[in-house]
């Protein structure tokens, strides 16, 4: 026979203290009223637990907008970063052909700085010359003329000489100062250049720093959202669990409610031990000293000594609600009869019966025995009415 302890649910419908060895009474089985207080239980559970639910839905909702916004977000940076990163390559091109010009102006500054130096030498080798033969070298070609007209010829070439000179070192001086005038030009376009390189590498620094924020910002999304489903998973698991159980306390009221018939109209109940009678009485109901620690206790129902084997009948038609090993009362059967009616037969050695069965008045249920907290054979039996333990004794004689 199976044994269990005492249903959590049940343990509240009986009082404490009854038969010969026994401290509590069991459970008279489950009641419509008691099934359906654990399915409004399960229903308020199934309730709050869907709200849960629908909460964390409607976070992984928000946190997946969140997310896809930070994609979105990234990939306009992203967009941004490939844009910089071809203004920079671009720049980068830019500054490496203005160093090329720059290098050009520098060797035609030098060149023109060379012909400058040039020019001024031969300028100043002519003058060395001219010191050097006397400062009347171009009046003695004047005045060696053989006549006015060689006179004017010659004043002509030397006037034509000294301004060709002057005009050549004069040219030379502003080739060089232009070419001097483009390189500095140069120059200001390359530190321009290089100004701009240096603010679009702030820029792209700055976004690359922005995206790598916005992709930490996802990883910390995903990880909420992870956990988030594998809690509603978790509840949903749980949601299953709850239905399953729901559904079975739903089949067991409508079983309960398919077999309350009220079988008890009033009136005397079969004597449950065939061949006995009060006088085999060994504790009534009410207040006794326990067998075991000699505590004053209350005794919810009647003990009734005879030898164990002896057949245990049903007082009244009904419904067997229990029939298995509950603690302290051992080998238990428990029939409700209808209109609050139940009796109970505790302590047997066998059970002939099983839960859901309809027996008759005065069928054999059990054998007397000794099982649970007991100190001899005997039948511990009870009576309650509408949940109460009450004295079986008005019930069984007149």
């Amino acid at each position: 026979m199976k044994r269990r302890r005492l249903p959590a649910g049940l343990a509240g419908l009986l009082a404490a203290g009854v038969a010969a060895g026994a401290t509590a009474s069991p459970g008279f089985a489950e009641t419509v009223k008691d099934l359906q207080r654990q399915i409004d239980n399960l229903t308020r559970q199934e309730q709050q637990l869907n709200r849960q639910v629908q909460n964390n839905k409607a976070q992984i909702e928000n946190l997946q907008e969140e997310k896809e916004k930070e994609q979105q977000e990234i990939l306009r940076l992203m967009d941004e970063i490939d844009k910089t990163g071809r203004q920079l390559a671009e720049l980068n091109e830019q500054i490496a052909q203005i160093n090329e010009t720059l290098e050009q102006r520098r060797r035609e500054l030098a060149d023109a700085e060379r012909r400058v130096a040039e020019r001024d030498e031969l300028l100043k080798t002519r003058l060395r010359a001219m010191y050097m033969d006397g400062v009347g070298t171009y009046l003695d070609v004047l005045l060696s003329a053989s006549s006015f007209s060689d006179f004017v010829d010659r004043l002509h070439y030397v006037s034509l000489i000294v301004r060709q000179d002057r005009d050549l070192l004069e040219e030379s001086r502003k080739n060089r100062d232009l070419v001097e005038q483009k390189r500095r030009e140069v120059e200001q376009e390359l530190a321009r250049a290089r100004e701009a390189e240096r603010q679009l590498a702030q820029v792209k620094a700055e976004l690359d720093r922005k995206e790598k924020e916005k992709e930490v910002r996802i990883q910390s999304l995903d990880r909420d959202i992870r956990r988030l489903d594998d809690i509603t998973e978790e509840q949903l698991e749980y949601l299953r669990q709850l239905a399953a159980k729901k559904a079975e306390l739903i089949r067991r009221k409508r079983q309960l409610e398919n077999q309350q018939v009220d079988f008890y109209k009033g009136g005397l109940l079969a004597w449950p031990l065939p061949g006995y009678s009060p006088r085999n009485i060994t504790s009534p109901f009410g207040v006794r000293s326990d067998p075991f620690t000699g505590a004053s206790a209350s005794h919810k129902g009647i003990d009734i000594g005879v030898p164990g084997g002896s057949n245990i009948v049903a007082a009244e038609k009904g419904v067997v609600v229990v029939a298995e090993w509950v603690n302290g009362y051992g080998n238990t059967v428990v029939i409700d009869h209808g209109n609050g009616l139940r009796t109970l037969y505790g302590h047997a050695r066998k059970l002939f019966v099983k839960e859901g069965q309809v027996v008759e008045r005065g069928q054999k249920i059990a054998e007397v025995g000794s099982t649970g907290r007991s100190t001899g054979n005997h039948l511990h039996f009870e009576v309650h009415r509408n949940g109460v333990p009450v004295d079986p004794m008005p019930y069984l004689v007149k």
